[in-house]
């Protein structure tokens, strides 16, 4: 029987590295992977902003995002894509604090600045293309 197979090693600090077949690292100040519920995120690109929801004028959204949920970020943006007055999503990710928003995918134009909160993802459409 393997005793590793399947196991999460979280580091406190990171001295090196070797390498070991099978298995997979990562430092969480160079990338953020995410897989929850079909949804795989990686930053890099500038596209995505985490624990980040955009406000937009007068604090309305092009949608209810609550009544129009979305299974994943990436299907989020694609919305947007598709909307002509979309600049930029926030899609709450599972475990945000009110149950009833998870998965809420928000359409925002005339965003204007940010608020920290967190289980949520956000993204500039400029950013993503």
């Amino acid at each position: 029987m393997d005793l590793y197979h399947g196991a999460c090693w979280l580091k406190k600090e990171v001295y090196g590295s070797f390498p070991v077949a099978g298995a997979v690292s990562a430092k969480v100040d160079e990338c953020f992977v995410l897989d929850l519920a079909t949804t795989t995120l990686t930053t890099g690109s500038g596209c995505w902003q985490y624990d980040t929801d955009f406000t937009a004028e007068g604090y309305l959204n092009l949608n209810n995002g609550i009544m129009e949920p979305e299974e994943s970020a990436q299907d989020c943006l694609a919305k947007c894509q598709a909307h002509p007055e979309c600049q930029g999503i926030s899609w709450v990710l599972p475990g945000f604090y009110l149950t009833t928003h998870e998965k809420s995918c928000w359409l925002k134009k005339n965003i204007f600045g940010s608020i920290p909160l967190e289980n949520v993802i956000s993204a500039l459409l400029s950013d993503c293309n």
